[in-house]
C-alpha cells in the first residue's frame, strides 16, 4: 500500500520551563531502528526505578526528565530539532511545591485527542480531508503572498473556490467562532452617541476635548459593511 498508519507515542506531563501552561502532551514517532525518542527514554526511566524503587510518575518522589535537543538536517537538506539524549535528574522532586496545584494538574481532564485534532479545511470534513490527502491532494493554507492569502485545494478548483469565497456576513467560509453577543461592549460596532466618557477614559495627553462639537448623525455600522480578513 502507498499509505499506511504511523505509530506514535504520546506522553502527558508538565514542562518545568513553562509550568504556567499547565498539562502538556509530547508526541513522537516510533523508530523501527530502535534509535528514536522512546528508545532513549525507557532506559533512563528504568534506571531510575531500579535505583530507587519508586514509580517515576510519583507526584511527591518522582523524577524530572532532562531532554537534550540539537539541530539536525535531513538527507534532503531540511532542518529540524532532534533529541540527542534523555536522562533523569539526579534528585527526586515533587511535581509542584503547592499541593493544590498538583491536584489541579491531576484533575485536568484534557486528553491528547483534545490537542492533536484531525486536520481540517473549509467546507469539508476530516474524513474528506484524509481522502484528499490519500490522493496526494491535501489542502493547505498558502500565505506566501501577503496580498493574496488563500486556501489551496490541488486538482480541486471547485472546492478551492468555495473555500475562498466569503459568505453573506463578509467573513471567510472558515469558522472563526465569532459571537457578537459575547464580545465586550467596546469591541462591538456602535454609534458615537452610544459611547460615554466612562467608556473612553481620561486622556492624559496634551489634547483638546472635541466630543462636544462632534455631530452624531452617523449610520449604524454592520458586519456586512466591514472588509474583514479571514485570518
Amino acid at each position: 500500500m502507498q499509505y499506511a498508519a504511523q505509530k506514535f507515542y504520546i506522553i502527558r506531563g508538565v514542562d518545568r520551563g513553562a509550568t504556567k501552561d499547565g498539562v502538556k502532551f509530547w508526541r513522537f514517532k516510533y523508530n523501527r531502528k530502535k534509535q528514536g525518542i522512546y528508545d532513549k527514554l525507557i532506559p533512563a526511566l528504568s534506571g531510575f526505578v531500579d535505583e530507587t524503587g519508586v514509580n517515576f510518575t510519583d507526584v511527591q518522589k518522582g523524577v524530572d526528565v532532562i531532554i537534550n535537543v540539537v539541530d539536525n538536517v535531513t538527507p534532503a537538506g531540511a532542518k529540524y530539532r532532534d533529541v540527542s539524549s534523555i536522562q533523569c535528574a539526579r534528585t527526586q522532586n515533587a511535581l509542584h511545591e503547592d499541593p493544590v496545584q498538583i491536584q489541579k494538574w491531576i484533575d485536568d481532564k484534557t486528553t491528547w485527542k483534545d490537542v492533536f485534532k484531525p486536520k481540517m479545511a473549509p467546507n469539508i470534513t476530516s474524513v474528506q480531508y484524509l481522502e484528499l490527502a490519500a490522493q496526494g491532494n491535501a489542502p493547505y493554507w498558502d500565505d506566501a503572498d501577503p496580498q493574496n492569502k488563500m486556501w489551496i485545494f490541488p486538482n480541486n478548483p471547485e472546492l478551492q473556490a468555495k473555500a475562498n469565497t466569503r459568505d453573506r456576513d463578509n467573513s471567510s467560509s472558515e469558522e472563526d467562532d465569532y459571537d457578537e453577543d459575547n464580545v465586550p461592549a467596546m469591541n462591538k460596532f456602535a454609534n458615537i452617541e452610544q459611547i460615554t466618557k466612562a467608556d473612553v477614559g481620561v486622556n492624559r495627553d496634551n489634547s483638546i476635548d472635541v466630543s462636544s462639537s462632534l455631530k452624531t448623525q452617523t449610520s449604524k455600522a454592520s458586519i456586512e459593511e466591514l472588509d474583514d480578513l479571514p485570518f
